[in-house]
């Protein structure tokens, strides 16, 4: 790439000769760049463009290692004489007759000419002593040394200083010549290493300095950041925990053929146990270590957390809280809650055959098997886990625990996990809240600081109009979606809910009730509802992920999971489902939607017709599919995308940068 001129394009001038640096493969002193247009904000997104830059490397001239040092052989003299330049050096022949040569000076070149400085067009002879004094130019740097919230990092922000000047541009003989010069950039880190140190002094930065940081950093002249010390974090204690001494839900699950005839003497979906025997054991706390940080001063470790054994139905509590045993036969299960541990043992209800009319609706505090199929508007419900052998067709199940339906779910409603999925589905809600009110915030903010709306007619309205305005136009999702909470919240019984969550559900509807309203809110009340919604998020987050659903195949149906869903035989189409956790699908998944906590596995997304289909996880998840079709739309985080044409063994996340990436599963 030596000798060959590129444009590059950055958000920067700096950020584009970064850029440059790399698609050349030099450092970016090496570099020669001429400005050709500067980057710029715009207002609101509008109107902004990027910093263009035209950037090249000197390059030798074809044989120049082979020259001699003798001067070039000067042309013959002709009837008059001439003045060109080579190699950056103004040279001159006398002419037989006729005027001298005249050179046209530019501003950017002081030319002496035998002594004296010409600033307008001067004649030249071959005898003349002739001197160019590029002007030269310093734009300053800038730099930082931040220490973290955390105390544990010290990092440093620098704009390296930019030495400008120019040169002149070889030109061929001519009586008469005009100066051409191109612009130079060099650039150098705006700082030394004495200086480091004294600021890191000034700072009290002692622990944890990092040398090579420290020689990388007077180096470098490119825009960029460095840490130069790291403290010590605290290493956390550990929490109390408790060991199990029998199976777990998971690990006791079976799998069980279809034309399999079921005997509940063999099922082995729960252990059991015999009165008198030991169910599990609490391990206390330990502490953790403190840490250290750059400016020397010690970092307590955070408390571990302890958890309490509470003994449920069918269990007793032993040895001052630290074991439980068995007091009756039967299925032992565990609940969390709020740093508890409650463990209960509880029989299983095994109904033979259908749920009809002739058997009526099922609701058992415990877990409910179920031999048969549950037929049209029939409602089955139980505290803990169902196991169904045969379909489900147009009813309604819920399960405290999981759910199992071995055949097929048709035109139904599935919920499994209880309050988990309760929580579940209010936090893919509260998320989208604390997503728009997030950046309504940063509107509000961004709008009142722009000089022309504080004279624009609509700042003396107040700030409660111009809310009314966001609310109606760019951020209308958010009415929407506090009216999908209330909904949301009327399906649960209003003494199991959170209260905080019920009080901010009732405020938000109403002051997004209407425009009269929504005029009425401040700014002030905007960051209040903000800061609400998060602190709601983060509970729904930590509320433990319980309540699996697996089955077989599933159409026209809803299914929310507060933990996995597994589809194992053909797939689901035009199903909508939401689960806390992760969600398997080995087949195909055609119309409707996923909102999963966790990754999600599909086989085949979508079809050949272009089958509306949407994916959504959070920003740690991913995203995998075997197939895709054109209509299908990925979203992780709050970035999405839907495709526009047919993909194979897609992988979708978001890299360290939070950067929307297809990859390849």
């Amino acid at each position: 790439m030596a000798g060959k001129k590129i444009k590059v394009q950055g958000p920067s001038v700096e950020e584009a000769l970064a850029e440059a640096s790399a698609l050349l493969g030099v450092e970016p002193g090496s570099l020669n760049y001429q400005v050709i247009a500067e980057a710029s904000k715009g207002f609101l997104g509008l109107g902004k463009r990027p910093a263009v830059i035209e950037v090249w490397v000197e390059a030798p001239e074809e044989g120049e290692d082979n020259k001699s040092s003798e001067e070039a052989t000067p042309p013959p003299h002709g009837r008059c004489g001439r003045v060109w330049v080579e190699n950056g050096q103004i040279k001159v022949v006398d002419g037989l007759e006729g005027p001298l040569p005249v050179i046209i000076p530019v501003p950017e070149i002081e030319l002496i000419v035998d002594g004296e400085i010409v600033r307008e067009e001067a004649q030249v002879r071959a005898a003349s002593k002739l001197e160019v004094r590029p002007r030269l130019e310093e734009e300053p740097g800038n730099w930082k040394i931040e220490i973290s919230p955390d105390g544990l990092t010290a990092t440093l922000y620098w704009q390296p200083k930019v030495l400008k000047t120019w040169e002149l541009l070889d030109a061929q003989p001519s009586p008469r010549l005009q100066l051409k010069t191109r612009e130079v950039r060099k650039t150098l880190p705006p700082f030394g290493p004495d200086e480091l140190r004294v600021r890191l002094k000034e700072l009290n930065i002692t622990y944890g300095i990092d040398e090579n940081a420290l020689q990388e950093a007077c180096s470098a002249t490119a825009p960029q950041q460095l840490v130069l010390a790291r403290g010590r974090p605290p290493q956390p204690g550990k929490d109390a925990w408790i060991e199990y001494f029998f199976l777990m839900e998971e690990a006791a699950r079976v799998e069980v053929d279809e034309e399999e005839k079921v005997d509940y003497r063999e099922m082995i979906i729960r252990s059991s146990v015999a009165a008198g025997e030991v169910l599990a054991v609490k391990h206390p706390a330990l502490p953790g270590e403190a840490g250290m940080s750059v400016t020397g001063k010690e970092i307590p470790p955070p408390e571990p957390r302890d958890v309490i054994l509470v003994a449920g139905k069918g269990v007793r509590v032993i040895e001052n809280g630290f074991k439980c045993i068995a007091t009756q036969e039967g299925r032992p299960v565990v609940r969390q809650r709020q740093g508890q541990v409650i463990i209960e043992v509880v029989p299983v209800f095994l109904h033979r055959g259908d749920v009809d009319l002739a058997s009526g609706n099922l609701k058992f505090k415990g877990s409910i098997e179920i031999t048969g199929s549950v037929t049209e508007t029939m409602v089955v419900e139980a505290t803990r886990d169902i196991k169904i052998m045969g379909d489900v067709a147009q009813a309604t199940i819920r399960a405290g625990g999981s759910l199992t339906i071995q055949r097929n779910c048709i035109g139904s409603i599935l919920i499994a996990g209880g309050l988990s999925s309760f929580y579940q589905g209010a936090q893919n809600i509260l998320s989208d809240v604390v997503a728009q009110l997030t950046q309504l915030v940063q509107a509000l903010e961004q709008i009142g600081k722009d000089p022309s709306f504080q004279r624009s007619a609509v700042n003396n309205l107040g700030s409660g109009y111009l809310i009314s305005i966001l609310l109606q136009n760019k951020f209308r999702r958010l009415p929407e979606l506090s009216q999908e909470l209330e909904a949301l919240i009327q399906t649960a019984p209003k003494d199991m809910v959170e209260e905080k969550l019920l009080d901010f559900s009732q405020n938000l509807r109403r002051s997004f009730k209407s425009a009269v309203t929504m005029q009425a809110l401040k700014a002030e009340n905007i960051r209040e509802y903000q800061a609400a919604a998060s602190e709601l998020l983060a509970f729904c987050q930590d509320f433990p992920k319980t309540g699996h659903v697996i089955l077989n195949y599933a159409l026209n149906s809803k299914i929310q999971a507060g933990g996995n869903v597994k589809i194992t035989g053909r797939g689901c189409y035009s199903t909508e489902i939401v689960a806390g956790g992760k969600v398997e699908i080995q087949g195909i998944f055609r119309g409707g939607s996923i909102t999963a906590g966790a990754d999600v596995i599909v086989k085949e997304v979508g079809s050949s017709g272009g089958t509306r289909s949407k994916i959504r996880v959070p920003d740690k998840a991913t995203i995998k599919i075997g197939r895709a079709w054109a209509n299908t739309t990925l979203q992780v985080g709050r970035y999405q995308r839907t495709l526009d044409t047919e993909m194979s063994q897609v992988m979708v996340y978001l890299n360290s940068d939070g950067e929307l990436v297809f990859g390849v599963a």
